[in-house]
């Protein structure tokens, strides 16, 4: 059996008769608050959880769904996140500071005030993502699709963006030129 506590108050949140959280079905769980640091929850389901403020620092969640997720101020520090969906999710002031995100879907996302800094974020898909106030510094986001992304006030200070594609109607923060990064521009002048 598993249970999964509050990372404060202890209290219990969920109890499973499961030996692994692994492909499970918690999809509308709520789970704010929890504690599920170094979780095992690779392609487990967590389609449209509520997982504000919860510790998944180190979290293994390749796989997963996270699809209209609500993760604001989420601590997801150094979480797996590879080829996980992310698309809709909602993950304002998270801590995902070097999260591997590589190969994600994160398309239609909010990651206002969120820190990227020294995340993998190869090949992901940030299309029509809000990126506003976000910090990317060191950030690799290498072949990433940036199309229509909002990027204003973003920090991008070392920020890899070598072979990433953007669009007309991606947003750039003041006086960035992504000309001088590498970026491939695609679509019509």
């Amino acid at each position: 059996m598993i249970e999964i506590r509050h990372r404060h108050t202890g209290r219990v949140l969920l109890r499973l008769e499961t030996d692994t959280l692994c492909g499970m079905d918690l999809c509308q769980a709520e789970l704010s608050g929890a504690s599920l640091h170094r979780a095992r929850l690779c392609d487990t389901k967590l389609r449209k959880a509520r997982l504000v403020r919860a510790d998944l620092q180190d979290a293994d969640l390749r796989f997963a769904d996270l699809s209209d997720a609500r993760l604001m101020e989420a601590d997801l520090r150094g979480a797996d996140l590879r080829d996980a969906s992310l698309f809709g999710a909602r993950l304002m002031e998270a801590d995902l500071e070097g999260a591997n995100l590589a190969g994600a879907r994160i398309g239609c996302a909010d990651l206002t005030d969120a820190d990227l800094s020294v995340a993998n974020l190869r090949g992901v898909s940030l299309g029509h993502t809000y990126l506003h106030n976000t910090d990317l510094t060191e950030a690799d986001l290498q072949r990433a699709d940036l199309q229509a992304a909002d990027l204003r006030a973003a920090q991008m200070e070392g920020v890899i963006l070598r072979g990433a594609y953007y669009g007309r109607h991606t947003q750039w923060p003041e006086g960035f030129d992504p000309a001088q990064h590498g970026l491939v521009r695609m679509g019509r002048e």
